[in-house]
């Protein structure tokens, strides 16, 4: 792909369908299920305690792209994961910096701080060098950067998850 020509977002990233999103429709997914609610009081003690326990990997994902965060927080947390999302690298690091992460996903391609310099403030910095970091783009087929590894768009969901429990 020419690289003074960038395709229009359907054919750079292909959806991935989920029981709330389906291929042609970007729309807000809400996150909080109603099946939730149905659960008896002691499964959703369990959850809970699970949960506040800490045995859930957590995940933040760093995209520009609001409809691209969406759709991956949604297919990430159907796994079983715990995610948290921002807009870019500065906001990343201040999340970061605050809170404990098993992983980092982040594209590359975004204004102010991109996924590379963000990568490398990552791998700097003695209390978060450890965090595995997945980079993703659709500008490049393959990357070699100080992250753990690198994902061209579209993402394919069996090859992330692979990715990802590699790492988790």
């Amino acid at each position: 792909m020419p690289d003074d020509k960038v395709p229009p977002f359907e054919n750079i990233w292909e959806p991935i369908p989920t029981k709330k999103y389906r291929s042609g429709q970007m729309k807000e997914i809400k996150f909080l299920s109603d099946e939730f609610e149905k659960v008896s009081d002691w499964v959703r003690g369990i959850i809970e305690k699970i949960d506040r326990e800490g045995t859930r990997k957590k995940i933040l994902i760093v995209d520009d792209d609001r409809d691209i965060l969406i759709l991956l927080k949604e297919i990430i947390e159907q796994q079983g994961y715990d995610v948290d999302v921002e807009m870019g690298g500065i906001e990343a690091l201040d999340k970061l910096s605050r809170e404990k992460y098993d992983l980092l996903l982040s594209d590359i391609k975004m204004p102010g701080m991109d996924g590379i310099e963000l990568c490398r403030e990552c791998k700097a910095h003695p209390d978060l060098k450890n965090i595995p970091i997945i980079l993703f783009s659709a500008y490049y087929d393959e990357l070699k950067s100080c992250a753990d590894s690198f994902l061209p768009k579209p993402i394919e969901s069996k090859v992330l998850f692979k990715v990802i429990k590699e790492y988790l």
